[in-house]
C-alpha cells in the first residue's frame, strides 16, 4: 500500500509538501505546478488519502485526523530515522481507519499563524517526536484530546522509544573495548543545554569512570545535525594536533559524512580512526566501509506510537506508561 512518502518521492516533494497541499492548508504558499505533481504522484500511486472536510465547529475534532510533530533536523522531512517512524505509523493508522493530515515540525510551528491553523482544523490524536517549549505544548493540549510522545519524555504522556542511555553506553563502551581511547562525541544537541544535561553525557562518563579514563570536554562537538558542519568539525579534529582515534556520531548520516571525510584525509578506516554511528539505517550496510552501528527498531516503534494512540482514543484510561524497544550493536567494517 503506498504512502505519503512514496507519493513525496513520486512527486519531488517533501512529505511536508504533501501533507499540507492534500489537507489544503490555506497558509502553505507554493506554485500550482507543485501542487499538480502531488495529485497525479496521488493518482499514478492510488494513494488513499481520504482528507475529511473541516467541522463546521472549528476546533472541533473530526473522527479521523491526526497530527504529528517531527522532529528537528536539519534534514527536515527527509531524515531517514524519522521518516522510518512515520512511514510505519501513518500505514498502521490507515489500517485503523485513521490518516495523518498534519505533519509538522518545531520551525514550523514557531510561526503563530501556523500554529494556529494546524490546530484549528480539528485533529483528534497528535504523535510528538519532539520536546516543545512549555508555552507551544500548553497551547497544544488545549486543541488535541489525545497526545502519545514517540522518542520524547514526557512525563504526563505515554511515550514510544528506546532506552537512549543504553544505547549510547553501548556504543561508547564497545569503541573502548576496542582500544580506541580519543572518543570524539559528534552529536546535534543544542549550546544552548550543557553538555552533562543531556543522555549521551551521562553514558559517556560513566563507560569512561568505569574504565579509570578521564573526560575530555575537547572532544565534544556539536554540528546541530547539519552535515555540512559535521564535515567541517570533523576535517578540524582530525587536523589537531591530538586527533581522535574513534568517533560516535548521534546519527548514521553524520556517521557516513565522517567516514567520507576521513577517506578524503587519507585516514585508513578502522586502523587509524573508527566509526560508530545510530539508527541502522537502510544506506549503513552499504557505506565505504560498512558502518558499525546501534539498530533502532523504526518500523516497530511507529507501529507500537499508532496502536497507543488509537487506545487513548478508544477511551484507554490507563496510567500513563513509557514502551521501551530494544536497541542492537551491529559490527561492521568501520571498527577493528
Amino acid at each position: 500500500m503506498p504512502n505519503i512518502r512514496d507519493v513525496a518521492a513520486r512527486a519531488g516533494v517533501s512529505i511536508a509538501t504533501v501533507s499540507r497541499i492534500l489537507s489544503e492548508d490555506t497558509t502553505y504558499r507554493t506554485r500550482p505546478e507543485t501542487r499538480e505533481r502531488v495529485y497525479q504522484a496521488v493518482h499514478e500511486l492510488g494513494y488513499q488519502y481520504r482528507y475529511i472536510t473541516r467541522d463546521p465547529k472549528v476546533g472541533a475534532p473530526s473522527s479521523k485526523r491526526i497530527g504529528c510533530v517531527l522532529a528537528e533536523t536539519v534534514e527536515k522531512y527527509s531524515d531517514p530515522y524519522f521518516t522510518s517512524i512515520l512511514s510505519a505509523l501513518e500505514n498502521r493508522m490507515i489500517e485503523h481507519g485513521y490518516v495523518i493530515s498534519a505533519i509538522r515540525n518545531l520551525k514550523d510551528l514557531m510561526n503563530p499563524k501556523v500554529l494556529e491553523e494546524t490546530f484549528s482544523q480539528g485533529l483528534c490524536g497528535l504523535v510528538l517526536m519532539e520536546q516543545l517549549p512549555d508555552e507551544m505544548y500548553a497551547y497544544i493540549k488545549e486543541y488535541v484530546p489525545y497526545i502519545v510522545g514517540c522518542d520524547t519524555q514526557y512525563p504526563e504522556l505515554d511515550n514510544v522509544g528506546v532506552d537512549n542511555f543504553r544505547a549510547c553506553f553501548t556504543a561508547f563502551s564497545y569503541l573502548l573495548d576496542r582500544g580506541y581511547r580519543r572518543i570524539c562525541y559528534m552529536g546535534g544537541a543544542s549550546l544552548e543545554r550543557s553538555f552533562h544535561e543531556t543522555i549521551p553525557a551521562s553514558a559517556i562518563h560513566l563507560a569512561l569512570s568505569l574504565r579509570g579514563i578521564p573526560f575530555d570536554p575537547d572532544l565534544i562537538v556539536y554540528c546541530g545535525w547539519d552535515l555540512e558542519n559535521c564535515a567541517e568539525e570533523t576535517r578540524r579534529m582530525l587536523d589537531s594536533a591530538h586527533p581522535p582515534d574513534a568517533f560516535f556520531a548521534g546519527s548514521d548520516s553524520m556517521a557516513s559524512v565522517i567516514l567520507n571525510q576521513a577517506h578524503n584525509m587519507g585516514r585508513k578506516v578502522p586502523d587509524e580512526v573508527g566509526v560508530v554511528g545510530i539508527n541502522n539505517t537502510s544506506f549503513s550496510a552499504y557505506t565505504i566501509p560498512p558502518l558499525t552501528t546501534i539498530s533502532i527498531p523504526t518500523q516497530d516503534i511507529g507501529i507500537a506510537t499508532a496502536d497507543r494512540l488509537v487506545a487513548r482514543m478508544n477511551g484507554d484510561t490507563s496510567n500513563w506508561h513509557d514502551l521501551v524497544f530494544s536497541t542492537e550493536l551491529i559490527v561492521r567494517a568501520s571498527t577493528r
